[in-house]
């Protein structure tokens, strides 16, 4: 079964879409309740980057699926999907930029909140994004920092353990879960690399003095 076919089975079943059509192998038509139709790029990547799109026509797609869960995005994906106007996620992020009824603009409710409150923070000139999880952040008169932004509840020092492994180099790294639990020796472990970890809170408060 093709990418395009396995996606097609699983969009039909959304509430609000009343037909899906098989464009290709690895595209899909698909029409909303609302009368809009919407284009579906389908990959398989666990890290996706310009290189993973070259087969893809860009410029007449509105999102890009993975079905690879977890994967890894590069941040030039995302700056490329800004210009061109397609979105990028998994399988709940379609269904939810369908719940929504566009696609082309979507951005998941975590990251939405994360961007558009640093974007309005007082200190914070200029906002980029690395990757799917970690912002580089210049501030006013004070150094920049990069935050890891992870969404665990129960945050263990496997949490950052992994952090490290998958995202590489960053400062802090922010629980965007309100829920989350500090567990185990996350805080130790965090130390240990020299990263600190912060809830919402605090990262709106440090963002206002030089970290060491």
């Amino acid at each position: 079964m093709s990418l395009a076919s396995w996606s097609k089975d699983k969009i039909l079943d959304h509430e609000k879409v009343l037909d899906v059509n098989l464009i290709d192998s690895s595209m899909l038509n698909v029409s909303h309740e609302n009368g809009s139709e919407f284009k579906i790029a389908v990959i398989s990547s666990e890290r996706v980057n310009l290189d993973s799109l070259r087969n893809i026509n860009i410029a007449d797609i509105d999102f890009i699926l993975n079905i690879k869960k977890d994967a890894y995005i590069t941040g030039d994906v995302f700056d490329l999907g800004d210009s061109a106007g397609f979105s990028i996620g998994t399988l709940g992020d379609v269904y939810r930029a369908l719940n929504n009824g566009f696609m082309a603009n979507y951005l998941d409710a975590e990251m939405s909140f994360v961007i558009r409150g640093l974007g309005q923070h007082r200190k914070v000139t200029e906002l980029k994004r690395l990757d799917n999880r970690r912002f580089l952040i210049s501030r006013d008169s004070l150094p920049s920092v990069t935050i890891l932004v992870l969404n665990d509840y129960d945050f263990t020092a496997e949490a950052v353990r992994h952090g490290i492994d998958v995202f590489g180099e960053f400062d802090a790294i922010l629980t965007s879960n309100p829920n989350c639990r500090r567990t185990g020796n996350c805080m130790g472990a965090a130390s240990s690399a020299g990263i600190k970890i912060m809830d919402w809170g605090e990262l709106m408060g440090n963002l206002n003095r030089r970290w060491n």
